[in-house]
C-alpha cells in the first residue's frame, strides 16, 4: 500500500482472485510527462497486470510561461501507482523505474 501524505493517506483495496493464488513479483514503470504521470505494473516476462494514468494540471500564468507542481507531480505519481497496483490484484514489488 503505498501512502503520500500530501494526497491522502494509505488506502485499502479490495482482494481479487488472484489473492487465492500467493503474491506474484511484478515490476513497476512510472513515466512523467508533461500532462500526466502513468504507471504500469509488469510480470517478470513483460505481460501488462494493471496501468492507470493520472493528469497534471499545467499553468500558464502569462504568455510563454508555463508551471506545473512539483507536489501535484509526485501526488500523480503516487495515486497511479497505487491504482496500477489495485488492478494486478496480489502482487509483491520486485522493483521500480522512473522515467520523466
Amino acid at each position: 500500500i503505498f501512502s503520500c501524505c500530501a494526497c491522502g493517506g494509505a488506502e485499502q483495496f479490495r482482494p481479487t482472485w488472484a489473492a487465492l493464488r500467493g503474491p506474484m513479483h511484478c515490476f513497476v514503470g512510472v513515466d512523467v510527462g508533461t500532462g500526466s504521470a502513468r504507471a504500469g505494473v509488469f510480470d517478470a516476462v513483460g505481460r501488462l497486470l494493471g496501468e492507470s494514468s493520472c493528469e497534471v494540471e499545467t499553468r500558464k500564468p502569462q504568455p510563454e510561461h508555463f508551471e506545473q507542481s512539483s507536489q501535484e507531480i509526485w501526488c500523480a505519481c503516487c495515486k497511479s501507482v497505487r491504482n496500477a497496483l489495485a488492478k494486478a490484484g496480489n502482487v509483491t514489488v520486485a522493483g521500480i523505474a522512473f522515467d520523466a
